[in-house]
């Protein structure tokens, strides 16, 4: 589960050293003192809320998009059923799909796109939805 820290503020946990055991700091820039000062704060009951509701929509629409994505990939599986369905291997960043659209498009298009500077596998998905 992502936003550890967040969902612990969020359950009543306000000490600092708590909360930087849930953060994996070892890939920021901040040292620990000063997470450890960032973490120190006016955990108000009206902020709280705020951010409760915040982690509960951030919840549902990567839930949504996560059920997109999967009827994105049965979409797929009809225009080219001889692929196998794959998930990434590496790390899905921002706006990427967990599964892996080069095969898919490759296989419909017969030929790799993505080699073409500016475009990438979204922006072909996109063009294939829209002409057909």
């Amino acid at each position: 589960m992502r936003y550890e820290a967040l969902r612990m503020i969020c359950s009543g946990i306000s000490d600092p050293e708590k909360l930087l055991c849930s953060i994996d700091h070892k890939r920021l820039k901040a040292s620990q003192q000063e997470l450890l000062h960032s973490l120190e704060g006016d955990y108000r009951d009206s902020r709280i809320n705020t951010l409760r509701g915040s982690l509960k929509a951030y919840d549902f629409f990567k839930e949504q998009m996560l059920y997109y994505e999967q009827h994105i990939e049965q979409t797929l599986k009809l225009l080219a059923p001889e692929i196998k369905s794959s998930k990434k291997q590496s790390m899905v960043r921002k706006n990427q799909y967990h599964i892996n659209l080069k095969d898919y498009l490759i296989a419909i298009l017969g030929v790799d796109l993505t080699a073409v500077e500016g475009l990438d596998e979204i922006g072909l998905l996109t063009i294939l939805a829209v002409t057909g």
